[in-house]
């Protein structure tokens, strides 16, 4: 190889590039030219909220792509996901780590409500929107933050509805891993 010489473009009948000198991985998958994993758009959001309330509100979350996220379509089919209960939201605070940071992505799936031990969900906590872990401690719910530096907080301590259950974030499915 010269450096600085052109590359060329090799491909196969298939649409495979082709094998190029010496240096070739044994075994090594051919990957076809202009292909890429299958997306299904997702709305970002950005949660408007009132204490004691259970809806929700969904602005655009303008910051992310035009106001959607791309998520694998594979997530979707192995999750059993419907693409119209789903929204993307940004975490924040540093409740959450080192799970969830601050401003990442989770995918957030608004048919599922109902309380499950030992997983993530949006809720709304007093009107802000939150991502916590509800734990069952005898025959109260907690929502727990995985930073010790932050108290579990009994769900009867405020007003709290749940959102949706939290079942992807970017290069990691969470539903049922806690």
């Amino acid at each position: 190889m010269i450096v600085g010489a052109p590359m060329e473009r090799l491909q196969d009948a298939d649409g495979f590039i082709a094998s190029i000198g010496a240096d070739t991985v044994e075994g090594a998958q051919g990957v076809r030219v202009g292909a890429g994993p299958e997306t299904v758009p997702v709305r970002a959001v950005k949660l408007r909220l009132q204490a004691g309330v259970s809806g929700f509100v969904a602005e655009p979350d303008l910051d992310v792509d035009h106001g959607y996220f791309q998520v694998p379509a594979y997530v979707i089919e192995k999750l059993r996901l419907n693409p119209a209960n789903l929204i993307i939201m940004s975490v924040a605070g540093r409740s959450m780590e080192p799970m969830y940071f601050e401003d990442d992505k989770v995918l957030v799936d608004t048919s599922r409500r109902a309380p499950k031990n030992n997983e993530c969900f949006a809720v709304n906590w007093n009107g802000e929107p939150i991502v916590k872990c509800l734990i069952k401690k005898s025959n109260d719910w907690c929502l727990h933050s995985f930073n010790t530096k932050f108290p579990s907080m009994s769900v009867r301590s405020g007003q709290c509805s749940i959102i949706g259950q939290v079942v992807w974030q970017p290069d990691r499915i969470v539903v049922g891993l806690l």
